[in-house]
Order: structure tokens, then C-alpha cells, then sequence
């Protein structure tokens, strides 16, 4: 975060997304749920697409210093990638309930949030531990998140009776 409250980077994202770019911005990386891969596209002309397996239905991802988190529906748990010269390896997993769904980290990558919306919950990851420090109990499905560009804001928006919670970090 910047002074103010703003972002140091204006490309960082701020939202639930099924989509995102490299660190270096030379690549897009994008959610197949019905492979169960992330894609890398790269933006040069003639660099190859690959896929990278990451588990049962991919949905949301997000990037943050240097890693990429990924939530999969299907196996109630988070993957984590790393950026590694033009590649993304598999670090880890974390578990966080029944059907993550969205997923937002934080500029600095400090922490992650994660809508886990058959739990009702939201989990804050530590972003380097990836230790799960704090949950929210959020009704109705929470899906899609929001994070202030200050850091101190979470919003959540939710699947069922068009809930949107706020959550003062």
C-alpha cells in the first residue's frame, strides 16, 4: 500500500478473479475448472500456452509477491504456486472447508482470504506460513471478495439473498 490508502501498484488486484497476470506482467494466468489446470498465456507472440494440474475444480486465483493461490472446489482446499522463471510449481496445499470460492491477497502477499461458501466462513491465510490465523463466519454462501487498497477493509458478497458483509480487518 501507498499513503493514503492507495495501492503502490495500481495493476494490483483488489478482487475475486478468475483471471490475473504474471508479477512481471508478461503472462496471464487463468482458472480451468473443467481440467482442473491453471493456464499460463504468455503476451509475447509465438510463446506457448501451458497448463499447469492443480486439483478438482479450480475457481478463483489470486498472485502476490511471487506466489499464486488458487481455490479448488472440489477438493476443499487452497493450491499454492510459486513463480519460478516463466513456470508455476506447486508448493503446497492448505484445507479450508467445503467449496472455497473466491480468493484476494493482499498487496505485499502478507495475507490471503479465502470465501469458503458451504462453510459460511471466510479464512485469512498467513500469506507466507499459509497458516490459517483468523475465520469469519459469514452467512448465506459467501463467494466473492473485495479488499480496500488500504488493507484494513474485506468486503464479501454472498451466493444467497444478496448479503454483503463488511469485515474490519
Amino acid at each position: 500500500c501507498g499513503s493514503g490508502g492507495e495501492l503502490s501498484d495500481k495493476r494490483t488486484p483488489t478482487g475475486t478473479q478468475s483471471i490475473t497476470t504474471s508479477s512481471d506482467y508478461s503472462a496471464l494466468y487463468v482458472a480451468n475448472t473443467d481440467h482442473g489446470t491453471i493456464g499460463r498465456i504468455p503476451l509475447a507472440a509465438g510463446g506457448a500456452v501451458t497448463d499447469v494440474r492443480v486439483g478438482e475444480r479450480p475457481t478463483r486465483i489470486a498472485r502476490a509477491n511471487g506466489r499464486v493461490f488458487v481455490t479448488l472446489r472440489g477438493e476443499r482446499k487452497v493450491a499454492v504456486l510459486e513463480e519460478q522463471g516463466g513456470a508455476l510449481v506447486e508448493v503446497g496445499t492448505v484445507d479450508v472447508g467445503a467449496e472455497p470460492f473466491g480468493v484476494v491477497a493482499s498487496a505485499d502477499g502478507a495475507r490471503v482470504y479465502v470465501s469458503v461458501s458451504l462453510s459460511n466462513k471466510v479464512v485469512e491465510l498467513d500469506g507466507g506460513s499459509l497458516a490459517i490465523l483468523r475465520e469469519f463466519t459469514v452467512e448465506n454462501q459467501p463467494r466473492w471478495l473485495a479488499l480496500h487498497p488500504s488493507g484494513e477493509s474485506l468486503f464479501v458478497a454472498s451466493a444467497m439473498g444478496g448479503h454483503l458483509t463488511w469485515i474490519d480487518l
